[in-house]
C-alpha cells in the first residue's frame, strides 16, 4: 500500500483484524513492513488462486474442474471461517466484502478468506456511510454482493456478511459469477438442453421436436403424427406459460427470486454448473438442494430473517434446516420444503438446535 488518503486507516484495520483472527479458514498474516511511505502486508503464497478464477470466465476455469466435493469443502470452510469471525474471534469481526475473489484456495483446495481491508469490529457502533451524490454513492464493497440494508443505509452487521455468503453459495453451485448468471443476462434457461424456453418453443413451431408431420417418398406431406394423449402439446403450453412469467419478471428479478422461480418450476439443473452435472456420480442431488435452500435463507431481504453464520454451518452439515425453513421461510415459497438430510456423525441434537464445534488452528 502506498501512502495516500485513507491508506493508513485501511492498513491499521488490516493488521489489527488479521492479527486477532486465527483460524484455518482465514488468511494468516506472516508480517508487515512500513518504510518510506509504503506499507506492506506479508501473506503466504497460495498458487491456486481464488474461487473467482474457477467460475465462468475465470483464468483457471478451463484448466481445472472444481468437483462437487471441492465446492462442498469450500462452502463449509468459508461458512466456518465467517462464523468464527462473528462469534469466536476476540474482538468479533464483520468482513464486509464476502465474495469469490476474497476466498483463496490452498494446494488442497481448502478455502482461506482474505482481504480484511473493510473489516469492522462488531463491538464498535458503525455509523452510516456518507452518501454524497445519491443513495449508496459512498458505500464501499462489491456491487451485487452488498446486502440491501447496506446499500440503503450504509450500516453493516454480521447479517450483511450472511447475505454475501448467500450470493457466493449460488455462484459456486452455478459455476458463474453473479453477472454471468442467466438471470443477469436476461437468458432464463430450461432444464436439460440449456436452451431458453423461447428457443424450445421455436423448435416446436418449426417442427424440430414435439409433434411433426411425416413425409412420403416423394416428399409430400402426410397426416400429422399426433403425440399420444397430447402430452407434448400440454408440455409445450406449460413451457410457454413459464417462459412468459419469467419474461415479465425481466431485469427486476432478484437473485433470490430467480433461484426460487427455477426451483419451483423444477428447473434445479439450470442452477447447477455443467461441470457438476457431467459427473452425476460425484454429486448428491439432495445435498445440492439443501445448499440452495440455505442460500435462499441467506438472501432474504430483511437481515433479521437471515440465519447467523453458525446456523448456516449447522444447516449445511445437514441438521436443523427444516425447522429453520419453517421459521424463516414460512409462507414465502409454497411447495419449497427442503429435503431431509441424514444427521452427520458427532452432532448431538437438543431441542432442535444443534451446533458443531468449529476447529480453530491456534490460540486467539
Amino acid at each position: 500500500m502506498k501512502e495516500k488518503r485513507g491508506s493508513e486507516e485501511a492498513f491499521v484495520n488490516e493488521v489489527n483484524a488479521i492479527s486477532c483472527a486465527v483460524h484455518r479458514n482465514l488468511l494468516r498474516l506472516e508480517g508487515f513492513c512500513v518504510d518510506k511511505g509504503e506499507r506492506l502486508l506479508v501473506f503466504p503464497f497460495l498458487p491456486h488462486g481464488s474461487v473467482a478464477d474457477y467460475l465462468k470466465g475465470g483464468r483457471l476455469r478451463d484448466k481445472t474442474t472444481l468437483t462437487w466435493k471441492h465446492r462442498r469443502n469450500i462452502v463449509l470452510g468459508t461458512a466456518e471461517g465467517l462464523a468464527y469471525m462473528h462469534t469466536d474471534c476476540t474482538p468479533r469481526l464483520i468482513h464486509c466484502d464476502v465474495k469469490a475473489e476474497n476466498v483463496l484456495l490452498t494446494k488442497d483446495n481448502d478455502p482461506v478468506i482474505c482481504d480484511f481491508g473493510l473489516s469492522k469490529l462488531v463491538e464498535v457502533e458503525v455509523p452510516s456511510i456518507p452518501k454524497r451524490g445519491g443513495a449508496g454513492a459512498a458505500v464501499r464493497g462489491t456491487l451485487g454482493h452488498l446486502a440491501p440494508e447496506v446499500y440503503a443505509t450504509g450500516k453493516w452487521s454480521e447479517k450483511s456478511d450472511v447475505f454475501g455468503f448467500g450470493v457466493l453459495l449460488v455462484e459456486l453451485i452455478a459455476g458463474s459469477s453473479l453477472f454471468d448468471l442467466p438471470m443477469s443476462q436476461g437468458e432464463p434457461q430450461g432444464e436439460g438442453t440449456g436452451g431458453s424456453g423461447k428457443d424450445q418453443r421455436d423448435q416446436k413451431e418449426s417442427g424440430e421436436g414435439g409433434g411433426r408431420k411425416g413425409t412420403d417418398e416423394q416428399g409430400g406431406a402426410t397426416e400429422e403424427i399426433k403425440d399420444v394423449g397430447g402430452e407434448k402439446e400440454k408440455q409445450a403450453k406449460q413451457e410457454e406459460v413459464e417462459e412468459e412469467e419469467r419474461e415479465k419478471a425481466g431485469d427486476d428479478m432478484t437473485l433470490r427470486e430467480w433461484v426460487t422461480c427455477e426451483m419451483q418450476q423444477g428447473h434445479v439443473n439450470t442452477l447447477v454448473d455443467v461441470q457438476i452435472r457431467s459427473h452425476p456420480a460425484d454429486c448428491d442431488p439432495l445435498e445440492v438442494q439443501v445448499f440452495l435452500h440455505v442460500a435462499l435463507l441467506c438472501l432474504q431481504q430483511s437481515p433479521t430473517d437471515r440465519p447467523t453464520m453458525s446456523e448456516c454451518v449447522t444447516m449445511l452439515q445437514g441438521t436443523g434446516l427444516a425447522c429453520r425453513w419453517q421459521l424463516w421461510g414460512n409462507g414465502m415459497e409454497e411447495g419449497m420444503r427442503p429435503p431431509d438430510m441424514p444427521t452427520p456423525d458427532g452432532v448431538v441434537s437438543d431441542s432442535g438446535d444443534s451446533y458443531l464445534p468449529l476447529d480453530i488452528s491456534g490460540p486467539r
